[in-house]
C-alpha cells in the first residue's frame, strides 16, 4: 500500500486523488487494484519482447520423423520411459 500512498501524494495525481476520496473506502482497494492490473497489463504487452518464430533445421526434422521424440517436450522435460 506504501507505493500507492506515495501515487497518491504526488502533486500531479491531485484529481486523482480527489476522485478517490469521494469513493466509500471498501471499494477504493478494488478500484486501485483494477486501475494498476490495466496499466500492468499495457506495459507488458508494449515491453515484452516478441517471441522469435521457432523453425527445425532440415536434421531436426528428420531425426523426429525416424527417431521420434516429443518437440515441444524435447528440452524442457525429462521423459521416463
Amino acid at each position: 500500500m506504501k507505493f500507492f500512498d506515495q501515487f497518491l501524494q504526488k502533486p500531479e495525481n491531485a484529481a486523482y486523488r480527489a476522485k478517490l476520496t469521494e469513493i466509500p473506502h471498501e471499494k477504493r482497494l478494488c478500484i486501485l487494484y483494477k486501475n494498476w492490473l490495466m496499466n500492468f497489463n499495457l506495459w507488458w504487452n508494449q515491453n515484452l519482447p516478441k517471441p522469435k518464430p521457432f523453425k527445425f533445421t532440415d536434421q531436426q526434422r528428420k531425426i523426429y520423423t525416424t527417431v521420434g521424440g516429443t518437440p515441444f517436450l524435447d528440452g524442457n522435460y525429462t521423459v521416463f520411459w
